[in-house]
């Protein structure tokens, strides 16, 4: 995780995508897309299925789409801090997620 770039990325607030789907999850998109290795998919797979989550049925991880709690969507750079964490500042909000 450290390798990634997090100095441009967009954030929202949403919920885990597993149960009991608890709210207040905050989301990072990331501007690269960075590869990975098939091996590190199945591994990931088995930790997962470990776990008691099936990840071979026609839903794969993930679930349907739950109603929005928050519609905001912000656009985040490094170089000051967001919610006490040294993260970044939301600059601007770009738009909203309608479900």
């Amino acid at each position: 995780m450290r390798h990634i770039d997090w100095s441009h990325r967009w954030i929202y607030r949403g919920s885990l995508t597993v149960p009991p789907c608890s709210h207040y999850v905050y989301w990072n998109i990331i501007g690269t897309v960075y590869p990975i290795k098939k091996t590190v998919v199945e591994a990931f797979n088995k930790k997962l299925n470990r776990a008691g989550l099936d990840t071979t049925g026609k839903n794969g991880n993930y679930r349907n789409v739950n109603k929005a709690l928050n519609l905001d969507v912000f656009y985040v750079m490094s170089g000051s801090h967001l919610f006490g964490w040294n993260l970044a500042v939301a600059l601007m909000t770009l738009g909203y997620i309608y479900y």
